[in-house]
């Protein structure tokens, strides 16, 4: 598209340098004026007006005619160096001689067709001794390589593309209106009057000028920290070779609802072309429901793109905020320019019409003033603009006149333009803004901004309730409030379409409290059974104390599905969801903890006391190692905790949608998860060691084949639910309550069940007699050893049978065969009593008041001879308990 425009733009160049002579002004002669001002406008091979909606005395208005009325008056005042509008002229035009050409002006419409302006430049007869105009990006551009060319000064009235101002590439043009630069601070800085500062949405069609527009946004968005994104579409213009249906206004505009956004700012080139289809879009889309707030970049009235009311047009404008530079008498009648023009008489109206370029009735654009149009046609749009551009001409020849020498070159009289400095109708007219490239763009706050509200679905009434003077900042105008879609004072809401939260389901958090209710109940009811039946010899051998413990560790463990049961939707706040965070790993990890450490300990004790190896082992004597890892896990829980703590963030896992996910994060999670693992791992295996070490000890009194099936769940709920998590961790919050609820609650039930369980049920077979005619159930024994002291009159048979069976009943011995007698000590008593062995070889009675289950269990280590039996000494203890409080014949002294 540019490089088109600048192949056609260089054989303009190329012609005007064959045939245009070198432009010059005599001091003695009169200058002439190029007017170049938009009467019609072309589109899809049809020309359409750009007519008002308001009908003054039957004649209608346009920006052209009322920018061409605004010529004329400017060049009237500078030839009669009247001062009702510029104050100074005077004094800038003293002993100046130039004069306007007004016989000989020369007026275009610079909206017939696409290169109408320049080539009615390049057939003109005479040289014009400056160009003004026009009011559109493209001819503005092309008439800035015809100046170049034939170095005519050029003063353009309405320009956004940077280019046109630019030193480097249009040193003969300069601007007097603000360019994209200007205007986008003044955007950005209403976005932020009105807290429209995260979420902005910027639509610009992909044209020469809509990247521009859309890079001058972006700079100023970031300079303010507004969040924002843009977003394009391609106008539908044939004859540029353009077809909106590669990327049409309304696929934009699905993306931009699509990511929830509501403020949105248009940077629509040619609206003239684009905004029927821009607004055909929004109300396919539903999005004129005064949910959205829509902001237009400098563009024109709206009422001037249509020639008659469009209904999609008047419900997309409505309540909308049009930013654009509005000279100050728009709004205050009583200034100097308002007033002269309502002055002007019958001669003025005259001349209007006999130089008005299209003369003919039927013709698109036509225009007849009446004699009255000064009174009571207000000037359009743009006006003051072109009343501005004509006097910095007519200034500039003075200024320039007065370094001349006979003759006042074009050069000359571009530089004078670019140096002048006065007040006029739409304000402080100076160039040279902000960098030395852009010497031929007008200065900032030099000229008003004003965000144009349309309140009413007849488009020809507006409001501008706010407004930004120069030096100033955007303020409210008393007593005028600014009118959003829906009628009221109330902006909408949310700055942006909330996006999907991905907030945790109702259903899913009632099922994950579900499953920990009963987990924590399930360890309840397994500690109120042992507590209950803690003296009977199931639960006495059993070691309560370590039981007690694991149920606690299972009910720690299910109370941290609470920690992932809660987000923002149930009214939790940041600080409460970080607590939250943190709080998960303390119970997942120390509920674990508790667990493998008790079970260690208990097996560990349960090995001490059959590796006969201490008088006495008492839990002091083996607590030791499980409280080395509680306290290990603690201290780094504590630093984690302390250092680098997780917290509760959201983060967006769909950039086009702006979906989110919930999440608890640390910046350095893997340096203390790490030694945790480790930490727990410990546990674990030295628990999967010694339940192999009593593997043979009967089921009745401890848990080792058990333990086996535990550790081997457990080992699956991790490779199942760890890569479930890690997966669906950033993806889907529901995907990811489910894997670790899978964890939190597998851990806990699992160890219930595979502990608890099969002691329960070894509990009601001896409650209720089931056992009598069962060997004890001991998984990995050899041989017929048989743990005697029970009620089991298995025991006897075996006795006689083998000879292998060592009974340990009451306090006296006796050998049927004769034997040696020893004393031996019962830790479970207190008591001391006599130990025979039969020298024959016959079996070995004991007889104690108390039975060790633990020890007979381990029969076989005892000889049947009773040869290895003399190795258990006079005084020794041949079995341990925690307390030594007699236990009833029949009953099992606990460990």
């Amino acid at each position: 598209m540019r490089v088109f425009t600048t192949i056609q733009s260089s054989l303009f160049v190329l012609l005007t340098t064959l045939t245009v002579a070198e432009a010059f002004l005599d001091t003695d002669q009169k200058c002439q004026l190029s007017i170049f001002t938009p009467f019609s406008t072309w589109w899809n091979n049809q020309t359409y007006s750009a007519v008002g909606l308001f009908n003054v005395f039957s004649n209608a208005t346009t920006i052209g005619h009322s920018q061409l009325a605004a010529a004329i008056m400017a060049a009237q005042q500078f030839n009669d160096r009247d001062t009702s509008v510029v104050a100074d002229l005077a004094d800038l035009t003293t002993d100046c001689n130039v004069q306007f050409d007004l016989d000989n002006l020369l007026v275009y419409n610079s909206g017939e067709t696409r290169y109408s302006a320049s080539q009615a430049l390049f057939r003109a007869e005479t040289k014009p001794c400056a160009i003004v105009g026009p009011y559109t990006d493209r001819i503005a551009n092309q008439l800035s390589v015809l100046a170049l060319a034939g170095e005519i000064p050029h003063v353009v009235t309405r320009s956004y593309s940077l280019d046109v101002a630019s030193d480097y590439l249009h040193p003969f043009t300069s601007s007097v209106y603000p360019d994209l630069r200007i205007s986008a601070r003044k955007v950005a800085d209403y976005l932020l009057f009105k807290g429209r500062i995260d979420s902005v949405a910027i639509l610009y069609d992909l044209n020469d000028v809509g990247p521009q527009r859309f890079e001058a946004l972006k700079g100023e968005f970031q300079l303010r920290n507004i969040g924002h994104l843009g977003f394009s579409f391609i106008e539908n213009i044939p004859e540029f070779g353009l077809d909106s249906a590669l990327f049409p206004p309304l696929e934009a505009l699905r993306e931009i609802q699509n990511r929830g956004f509501r403020t949105i700012v248009f940077c629509l080139d040619d609206p003239l072309v684009s905004l029927q289809d821009v607004a055909d879009a929004i109300v396919e889309l539903g999005m004129d429901d005064g949910e959205h707030f829509f902001v237009f970049h400098d563009q024109f009235e709206p009422r001037l793109y249509v020639e008659e009311p469009n209904e999609n047009i008047t419900s997309v404008v409505l309540g909308s905020a049009w930013i654009l530079a509005l000279p100050e008498f728009h709004f205050h009648p009583e200034l100097p320019f308002m007033q002269s023009w309502k002055n002007q008489g019958d001669d003025t109206v005259e001349f209007l019409n006999a130089i008005n370029p299209i003369q003919d009735e039927s013709s698109v654009g036509y225009i007849f003033a009446g004699e009255d149009f000064f009174q009571t046609v207000e000037p359009e749009y743009g006006a003051g603009f072109m009343f501005d551009a004509v006097m910095a001409v007519g200034i500039g020849a003075c200024q320039a006149e007065k370094a001349a020498d006979g003759t006042i070159s074009s050069a000359a009289h571009q530089a004078a333009i670019r140096e002048i400095n006065f007040t006029s109708s739409t304000g402080r007219l100076s160039f040279g803004e902000d960098t030395p490239d852009r010497n031929g763009a007008r200065e900032d706050d030099t000229v008003p901004f004003v965000a144009v509200n349309f309140v009413t679905e007849e488009l020809g009434s507006f409001a501008s309730p706010e407004i930004i003077f120069p030096g100033e900042q955007w303020k409210s105008i008393s007593n005028t409030s600014f009118i959003y879609r829906d009628g009221t004072t109330f902006p909408p809401k949310n700055l942006r379409r909330p996006p999907k939260q991905n907030y945790l389901s109702k259903g899913l958090r009632i099922f994950g409290f579900t499953l920990m209710s009963i987990s924590m109940a399930f360890g309840l009811a397994s500690g109120i059974w042992v507590f209950v039946c803690r003296k009977h010899r199931i639960l006495a051998a059993s070691q309560p104390v370590f039981l007690y413990l694991i149920c606690f560790g299972t009910i720690v463990q299910s109370s941290s599905i609470v920690t992932i049961s809660f987000d923002e939707s149930y009214g939790w706040t940041k600080n409460q969801l970080d607590k939250s965070c943190m709080a998960m790993p303390w119970l997942l990890c120390m509920g674990y903890s508790i667990i493998y450490t008790s079970l260690f300990t208990k097996l560990w004790r349960v090995n001490k006391v059959l590796q006969f190896s201490r008088r006495k082992v008492t839990l002091a004597q083996v607590v030791a190692p499980m409280s080395i890892l509680l306290i290990g896990a603690l201290v780094i829980l504590s630093l984690w905790t302390a250092l680098d703590p997780l917290t509760w963030e959201r983060d967006i896992i769909n950039s086009f949608s702006g979906e989110q996910v919930g999440t608890c994060e640390s910046n350095h999670v893997e340096a203390f998860v790490a030694p945790l693992v480790a930490i727990i791992l410990v546990p674990t295996i030295m628990t999967g060691f010694m339940a192999y070490k009593t593997k043979d000890v009967d089921d009745s009194y401890t848990e080792g084949w058990w333990t086996f099936m535990l550790i081997t769940v457990h080992v699956q709920i991790i490779f199942v639910s760890t890569p479930v998590v890690i997966i669906l961790n950033d993806i889907s919050t529901s995907g990811r309550y489910l894997g670790f609820l899978l964890m939190m609650w597998s851990f806990p039930m699992s160890t219930l069940c595979l502990i608890f369980l099969p002691k329960m049920a070894t509990y009601l077979y001896a409650v209720k007699g089931w056992d009598a005619n069962q060997p004890a159930h001991r998984r990995g024994a050899q041989g017929n050893s048989r743990v005697t002291g029970i009620d089991n009159p298995m025991a006897s048979a075996n006795k006689y049978a083998n000879n292998t069976t060592t009974t340990l009943l009451g306090s006296t011995t006796s050998a049927p065969g004769g034997g040696e007698s020893r004393r031996v000590s019962n830790p479970e008593t207190g008591t001391s009593t006599n130990w025979n062995s039969a020298t024959n070889g016959s079996a070995t009675t004991i007889q104690s008041p108390v039975t060790s289950p633990i020890l007979a269990a381990k029969a076989d280590r005892i000889s049947t001879n009773g040869e290895d039996n003399a190795s258990v000494k006079e005084g020794e203890t041949a079995a341990n308990s925690e307390d030594n409080a007699p236990v009833k014949e029949g009953e099992t002294a606990a460990i």
